[in-house]
């Protein structure tokens, strides 16, 4: 009779085991999927903003100031959103663009050469080509110090510490 009753029991607790066993997997399944969706919606909600984000200092980085990020969050994501509007906006206005200056150097009535360190001409204004009676393109490179001296050795250039503009012909 006690081995009746002990097979009886051992069965019942094998089955418990056996439904607990079944009761956990089905538990764990249930959490993975539930991390895989948690997961999922917090780098939707991640990756949206940071590849906005990315895109527009990649932009502004392009000179194109006016670009601006509409991220409404009070968290860190809208915090460097907010802190990147106004870099934007602080450098659309202290900057002049490029093509402005470009503009403003090509009208200029006087002779604007731009060098290098080693003195070599990398811009030359409408003036400058002008005076110079070459095609600005063809300046690029030059040495000015080599430009501005004469065939008989004569320098175009004012002495330093001179207070004279040093126009002349080239």
């Amino acid at each position: 009779d006690a081995e009746e009753t002990l097979a009886g029991e051992v069965d019942r607790l094998s089955s418990q085991a056996e439904l607990t066993s079944r009761a956990l997997a089905v538990a764990s399944a249930v959490a993975l999927a539930t991390a895989l969706i948690l997961g999922r919606a917090v780098w939707l909600s991640l990756s949206r903003p940071l590849r906005e984000l990315s895109e527009a200092a990649a932009a502004i980085g392009r000179g194109r100031l006016e670009t601006r990020v509409a991220i409404d969050s009070r968290d860190e994501l809208g915090l460097l959103a907010d802190t990147l509007n106004r870099m934007a906006a602080d450098l659309a206005a202290t900057t002049v663009s490029i093509s402005n200056l470009d503009d403003i150097l090509e009208s200029m009535a006087g002779a604007l050469f731009v060098l290098d360190e080693d003195g070599r001409i990398t811009s030359a204004n409408r003036a400058a080509a002008s005076l110079a009676e070459q095609p600005a393109t063809e300046l690029v490179g030059r040495n000015l110090v080599d430009l501005c001296h004469t065939d008989s050795g004569a320098s175009l250039l004012p002495e330093p510490g001179s207070t004279t503009s040093g126009v002349g012909h080239l």
